[in-house]
């Protein structure tokens, strides 16, 4: 028989959502450490081989009295990893994809990844898809807004464009992409 008062204290730090969040980085590794460091995500030196994910939690509060525990699964972009993914994608709440916005290739890479999830997943799943302005010369972007701007209203994500500095606006983001998640369980319930 379990304390009254131990259940209590106990229920009072679990998390009333736990949700596996996909976060997908087409490669630009150095260029957006705000944004690794405010999911505690980083590449180890010491690292023993996996099969391209790591595994990261991180502890939201949402609302008055509800805590969220938010998995993220950052899953490689290494070629000889991607078999695996799939296997990766099932039972996920939402994603993170951030790409380069100077390279036509990652952003392809993002979509089809994003078909590919929600082939195996059978539905749209929330997303926030990051294009992270890394040149810093006047070339501009080799991709048009406007096609960025159509992906994103088709499938239902969120777009942000911005520097590698991006801390604040990332964690405002990862918030009201848990909140869609949520609120879209309350809505099938």
């Amino acid at each position: 028989m379990i304390n009254k008062k131990l259940s209590t204290q106990i229920s009072d730090f679990m998390p009333e959502f736990k949700l596996k969040i996909l976060y997908f980085n087409a490669g630009i590794y150095g260029k957006n450490d705000s944004i690794d460091k405010s999911i505690g995500i980083g590449f180890a030196t010491n690292y023993q081989l996996n099969i391209g994910v790591n595994v990261h939690v991180k502890e939201l509060e949402f609302g008055e009295d509800e805590l969220v525990s938010l998995t993220f699964w950052d899953i490689s972009n290494k070629e000889n990893f991607k078999f695996f993914r799939q296997s990766l994608y099932r039972g996920i709440s939402g994603a993170v994809l951030i790409f380069d916005i100077s390279d036509l290739q990652m952003y392809e890479e993002i979509k089809k990844l994003l078909a590919d999830i929600q082939e195996v997943v059978g539905k749209k799943v929330p997303f926030i898809l990051i294009g992270i302005n890394s040149s810093i010369s006047d070339s501009g972007s080799p991709l048009d807004r406007k096609e960025i701007d159509s992906f994103i209203e088709i499938e239902g994500g969120v777009y942000m464009e911005t520097t590698d500095k991006i801390e604040e606006q990332f964690n405002e983001a990862i918030y009201d992409l848990t909140r869609q998640i949520i609120e879209e369980r309350m809505l099938l319930h």
